[in-house]
């Protein structure tokens, strides 16, 4: 078992070695692990151990996550699942069924924790934080692939309800992956629920100011939470109503006439003003108040015309990326080691001047569904 008080030398089945906590969420804890044997790198994902529910519903809570993700591979822009114990048969016998109960003290159907893909760049929220706000090619790239997830998504049945920047990680080559489906319901034809998930910053405004035996549709919800997501990389803060700014009827994706100069929302007009017509009508369409106004994902899909991925355009996105993210630890280290006052005579190059993390750009990247708009 994962023993967290001791973080120097925690290990899980004494094959996977746990680096450092990668993030921990409402109901979950992360770890970053490494399988000793050939170091190849994963995550796991805990109950949080100060959850105020009993074992069994914590076992449920993963189970039911993992059940949810497992349907869900196969999508390039979909975090993927990996079982790191199967559902052993040697359970069934006595000698394996000791063993695991001396291991887990649970139920010994499934692991108290579940294996994940390691997204080696974090998550988009840890980039954002560093960075200034991304160019509209950049955010459009990564919109088409959170479409290109989310189709796959809905066509499963499921509603993810917790769409953000924190759950959108971004792999070796910058591409994104959809994560943490621990809020995700399966609601096939009916998508009206009544049960409130998610962030709230995210949330929709039916979603956040649900009563009760009211219901939402949970897909148009996540279309806003989508719409958050676009809006902050471009503009890095979450969009703000403004009330005297109102547009009337129903903004039409495919209508080619309809004036979009006005932002509605306390933002940078002149950044405003720089986008494609077509980002705005996504915006716009996306963070309508209305939910009855906003398009599902298969009609921002044929809006979109998602085409197959294109590998000039992901090399300039990678390329891109690394050089934002090169330079920011560039600045840090001269911040901390190039200055005088950092680097003085008693200061010893080996314990503190460190050098630069420097990634060559590959020559072959995967992982991306989609193509950026121009």
């Amino acid at each position: 078992m994962l023993m967290k008080e001791d973080t120097s030398s925690m290990m899980i089945n004494r094959v996977h070695q746990v680096v450092t906590t990668l993030g921990i969420g409402g109901a979950g804890e992360v770890y970053s692990i490494k399988n000793i044997k050939d170091n190849t790198m994963f995550a796991a994902k805990f109950a949080r151990k100060d959850l105020k529910v009993t074992q069994a519903k914590k076992l449920l809570l993963l189970q039911r996550e993992r059940d949810t993700m497992e349907e869900l591979n196969g999508h390039p822009n979909i975090l993927s699942s990996y079982q790191l114990f199967k559902r052993r048969r040697a359970c069934s016998q006595k000698d394996g069924f000791e063993a695991c109960k001396q291991n887990f003290g649970i139920h010994l159907t499934t692991a108290p924790y579940h294996m994940i893909e390691y997204c080696e760049n974090g998550s988009f929220i840890s980039y954002m934080r560093n960075q200034a706000a991304l160019p509209e090619n950049i955010a459009t790239y990564y919109a088409e692939q959170l479409i290109g997830a989310l189709h796959f998504i809905h066509l499963k049945g499921y509603a993810h309800l917790d769409i953000k920047l924190d759950n959108i990680l971004l792999d070796n080559y910058f591409n994104i992956r959809i994560s943490d489906f621990g809020s995700a319901i399966k609601i096939n034809d009916q998508p009206y629920v009544s049960i409130r998930r998610g962030t709230t910053k995210y949330m929709a405004p039916e979603v956040r100011d649900l009563v009760q035996d009211e219901t939402f549709d949970a897909y148009k919800a996540d279309m806003y939470s989508l719409g958050i997501c676009l809006f902050l990389m471009l503009f890095k803060r979450f969009p703000i109503h403004l009330e005297e700014v109102v547009y009337t009827g129903t903004l039409d994706l495919f209508k080619e006439d309809e004036s979009l100069d006005s932002c509605p929302f306390d933002c940078d007009q002149d950044i405003w003003k720089g986008l494609t017509i077509q980002t705005r009508r996504i915006l716009l369409a996306l963070l309508n108040k209305d939910p009855d106004q906003r398009p599902y994902i298969h009609q921002l899909v044929e809006y979109f015309q998602l085409a197959p991925s294109n590998e000039s355009i992901e090399e300039l996105i990678f390329d891109e990326m690394q050089r934002r993210r090169t330079k920011y630890e560039e600045d840090c280290y001269e911040k901390q080691f190039i200055q005088p006052a950092a680097c003085s005579k008693n200061l010893k190059p080996e314990s503190g001047c460190k050098e630069a993390k420097v990634v060559k750009s590959p020559s072959n990247k995967s992982g991306s569904s989609t193509n950026v708009t121009n």
